[in-house]
C-alpha cells in the first residue's frame, strides 16, 4: 500500500497542482478545481479497492480452510460494481462446495455483495434516499460519476421490502393521551385510475419551539397496498412496543369520518374518534357559501354540539335557499355532519383535552409533494414503496441501516485473522510489481503531503 502512496505523491501531486492552478487562473474558479481534485482522488480509491479485492480473492484461494471445504470453479470472472467512487472492477474465482452448500464467489460474499448485485449498498441507500425527493431520472442523475437510468432507481426503491423504522423502546413510556391522525392522498395511476395511498401517524400532542408548532415524538406509518387491518395493526404494534397501555387514559383519533380510518377505534385501545376541523370547516362553507349570515350559526351550534339546534339551522337554510344545486350540497353538508355527530360531540365534551389537526399539511409534506403535487403515473406497487419511503424518511430512518438489517444469512466463508494477513502481503506484492494505471503520475517530486498520506 505505501507504494501506491508514494507513487501519487512523488509523481502525481505537482501535475494536479499544476492543473488546478491552469484551471483557476482560466477562470473554472474553485468549484472546478475542487471537481478535478475528486477526480483524481476518486481514481486512486477505486485503484486501491481493486488491488485490495483481488489480493483478498487470492488469500482465499491459497487459504487452508478453501481448500477443505471448495473446489475451485472458474479463476478471473471480472465484476464490476457502481460505489460512490465510481465503477469499480475487479477479477474473482468461483468456488463450488465440497459439502453441497452451492456455488459461490467467496470474496463478494465477504465484501457483502449479493450474487447479482451491480451496486453496492452505500450506493443503494444513496439512490432510494434521493428519490424519495426527486424523480427516478433526476435522482440517478445525481448519482456521482456513473449516470444510472431511472429505471435502475426505481427497480432499487423497489427492491426495499416492507421499510419501516422498528422502534423498539427499551423502556416503554408512561403517557396520559396519546393523537392518533389519519388521512389520505389522491394519487394517478399508471393504468389511468386514481389510488389513495393511506397515512397514519402517532404523537405524543404539540410543543411551542419559537414561533414554530412541532408535534412530539411523531411517528409515520403509510402504504398503498396494506389493507386499514394492517396498517391499524401497525398502529397498534408501535403503540404496544413503546407505551405503557396500562397508563394511557385516552387515545384520541382523528380524521375526516371516512371508513377505513374509523376502523381504527377497533385496534387502538382506549380510542375515540374526533372530527377534525379542516373538514368541519369545509362542509361548513360548502352548505353556507351563498348565505354567509348562516354559517355563524352552524358554527355556534357545532361547537356546543347541539344536535337539534343545528338541525333547525340547516332547516331554515334550505328553506331559504332556491337553487337546486345549493339545496343538494346543504343536504349532503348535513349528512356529513349527522354521520360524524359522535366525533363532533367529542370536540365540545373533552375539550382542552384535543388539540387541532394537521392531518392535511402532513399529508402533503409526507405524500403529496412527491406523489401527487407534479403529473405522474404510479404503477401500485411503485406508488406503495413510495408511500413507506416517505413515511420512513419521516421517521428519520436511514436507508443503509436498513439494508443491513435486510441481510440475514449468514456468510458462508468468513474473515480471520490469518486470512488477513496473507492478503496484506499480497496487496504488498502486487502494488510493488504493477504499474499504477492513474494517469496523473507523470511528473513531479516527494511533497510534504507524502509523510501524511504514508501515516495514514
Amino acid at each position: 500500500m505505501n507504494k501506491i502512496i508514494q507513487q501519487f505523491c512523488q509523481e502525481g501531486i505537482k501535475n494536479l497542482q499544476e492543473r488546478v492552478i491552469y484551471l483557476i487562473q482560466s477562470g473554472g474558479g474553485l468549484s472546478e478545481a475542487v471537481s478535478e481534485i475528486k477526480k483524481v482522488t476518486d481514481a486512486l480509491g477505486r485503484s486501491i479497492c481493486e488491488e485490495i479485492i483481488e489480493a483478498l480473492d487470492e488469500a482465499i484461494n491459497k487459504d487452508a480452510r478453501r481448500k477443505k471445504e471448495w473446489y475451485v470453479e472458474r479463476r478471473n470472472e471480472e465484476k464490476t460494481v457502481i460505489t460512490k467512487l465510481g465503477e469499480i472492477k475487479y477479477n474473482r474465482t468461483y468456488y463450488r462446495s465440497k459439502h453441497g452448500k452451492g456455488y459461490r464467489h467467496l470474496v463478494d460474499e465477504i465484501l457483502g455483495l449479493d450474487v447479482h448485485a451491480r451496486m453496492d449498498d452505500e450506493m443503494h441507500a444513496e439512490l432510494a434516499e434521493n428519490a424519495s425527493n426527486m424523480s427516478y431520472r433526476k435522482a440517478g442523475k445525481s448519482s456521482g460519476e456513473v449516470e444510472i437510468s431511472g429505471q435502475t432507481v426505481m427497480n432499487k426503491v423497489r427492491s426495499l421490502e416492507k421499510i419501516k423504522v422498528e422502534n423498539i423502546a427499551t423502556e416503554k413510556k408512561s403517557v396520559a393521551i396519546l393523537y392518533v391522525e389519519a388521512d389520505e392522498d389522491h394519487i394517478a395511476l399508471q393504468t389511468g385510475k386514481r389510488a389513495m395511498p393511506r397515512l397514519i401517524y402517532i404523537h405524543e400532542g404539540i410543543s411551542e419551539e419559537g414561533k414554530r408548532r412541532c408535534l412530539k415524538a411523531p411517528y409515520y406509518i403509510s402504504s398503498l397496498k396494506g389493507t386499514p387491518g394492517e396498517l391499524w395493526q401497525e398502529a397498534y404494534e408501535y403503540i404496544e412496543d413503546n407505551y405503557d397501555i396500562d397508563k394511557i387514559e385516552q387515545i384520541y383519533l382523528t380524521g375526516d369520518g371516512a371508513a377505513w380510518i374509523r376502523q381504527g377505534l377497533y385496534y387502538l385501545p382506549k380510542a375515540k374518534f374526533v372530527l377534525d376541523r379542516y373538514h368541519m370547516s369545509k362542509y361548513v362553507t360548502k352548505a353556507t357559501a351563498h348565505k354567509r349570515e348562516y354559517a355563524s350559526k352552524v358554527w355556534n351550534s357545532l361547537r356546543r354540539a347541539d344536535y337539534d339546534e343545528l338541525a333547525l339551522v340547516f332547516n331554515e337554510l334550505y328553506l331559504a335557499t332556491e337553487n337546486k344545486l345549493k339545496r343538494d350540497e346543504i343536504k349532503e353538508s348535513w349528512t356529513y355532519f349527522k354521520n360524524n355527530w359522535d366525533g363532533i360531540k367529542i370536540q365540545a365534551e373533552d375539550g382542552e383535552r384535543i388539540i387541532g389537526c394537521s392531518a392535511e399539511g402532513h399529508n402533503s409534506h409526507i405524500l403529496a409533494s412527491r406523489m401527487s403535487s407534479r403529473p405522474m403515473g404510479w404503477s401500485k406497487d411503485g406508488a406503495d414503496k413510495m408511500a413507506r419511503l416517505r413515511a420512513f424518511k419521516a421517521n428519520n430512518g436511514k436507508v443503509i441501516d436498513f439494508l443491513k438489517l435486510q441481510k440475514e444469512e449468514k456468510a458462508l466463508y468468513t474473515v480471520t485473522k490469518k486470512l488477513m494477513k496473507a492478503a496484506y502481503k499480497g496487496i504488498k506484492t502486487n502494488i510493488n510489481e504493477k504499474p499504477c494505471k492513474l494517469e496523473v503520475f507523470k511528473i513531479g517530486k516527494v511533497t510534504g503531503l507524502y509523510k501524511a498520506l504514508k501515516a495514514i
